[in-house]
């Protein structure tokens, strides 16, 4: 009497082909997890604009600080993106280094970042700030002492610079 093996070959193509699907599936969803994780690295804190901040931040050492940290003090923070000449001498200069850095956004804040935390998930300011700033001033942690400088660009990314105190 002859076997027949045909049935057999074909349930174990099948399991070997379910099998491999499975592991390539898999594989495609952790690739793109780290292909996004990737990405969103070089949003936040680059090298290039972190020297950005550096150049904002003399620029606000320079200026007028004494004005914005008595200001930050009774508010949670003050918005800076459109060089306001109660606390720049020359805006003529921030304007220029703004558009130069392609800077959209500057936000100078106190230590603690409830306040501002609150503020981006509130619906009425959420088209205010692109996605990228949120996530950022979401994700940094509160200082002890001192102050962050929170940045925009044009181009989809944000930085954060701490400021310490004098």
């Amino acid at each position: 009497m002859k076997k027949n093996s045909k049935g057999f070959m074909l349930i174990d193509t099948l399991i070997v082909s379910i099998t491999v699907s499975a592991i390539l599936i898999y594989l495609y969803f952790q690739f793109a997890n780290v292909n996004d994780s990737y990405n969103k690295a070089f949003k936040y804190n680059n090298v290039e604009r972190l020297y950005a901040g550096a150049d904002i931040k003399e620029n606000i050492l320079y200026n007028g600080k004494d004005s914005i940290y008595s200001t930050i003090n009774s508010n949670s923070f003050v918005d800076l993106s459109d060089c306001p000449a109660t606390y720049y001498n020359n805006t003529d200069y921030c304007n220029m280094l703004y558009s130069s850095l392609d800077i959209k956004k500057v936000l100078i804040t106190k230590s603690n970042l409830n306040d501002l935390k609150t503020l981006m998930s509130q619906a009425a300011n959420v088209n205010n700030y692109d996605e990228t700033l949120r996530d950022l001033i979401k994700k940094s942690p509160d200082t002890s002492d001192g102050y962050q400088l929170f940045m925009e660009f044009n181009n989809g990314e944000a930085a954060v610079v701490w400021i310490k105190e004098a």
